[in-house]
């Protein structure tokens, strides 16, 4: 559920604070990139999708899905996804194939 609750958390970040009671609520638009997702660790983000939960709670989630963690972090780095969820090993490999600090 870890990466549910991940976009949610973007959702609500990015969500417009403020609206009157008159204006017709946004839907909140959610660019989550996965790396691998018929991989077992994201079968609650799976079930959560199918079960229109995103849409339920008033989140339109669109999920890329990519050959691997690393391209799912380049395009969190590239701007083409807002939030990115990712085995826990993804990003040290990362920062060790890499010889620039991130930023």
């Amino acid at each position: 559920m870890k990466p549910a609750l991940i976009a949610l958390a973007a959702a609500l970040l990015l969500s417009p604070i403020g609206a009157s009671a008159q204006d017709k609520p946004e839907t909140p638009k959610v660019r989550l990139a996965v790396g691998g997702k018929p991989a077992l660790f994201y079968l609650p983000l799976t079930v959560t999708e199918r079960l229109g939960l995103f849409r339920e709670q008033g989140l339109e989630v669109e999920i890329s899905d990519f050959p691997g963690g690393a391209r799912a972090l380049q395009a969190l780095v590239g701007g083409s996804a807002d939030v990115v969820t990712v085995p826990s090993i993804t990003p040290s490999r990362c920062r060790r194939s890499s010889s620039r600090s991130p930023r």
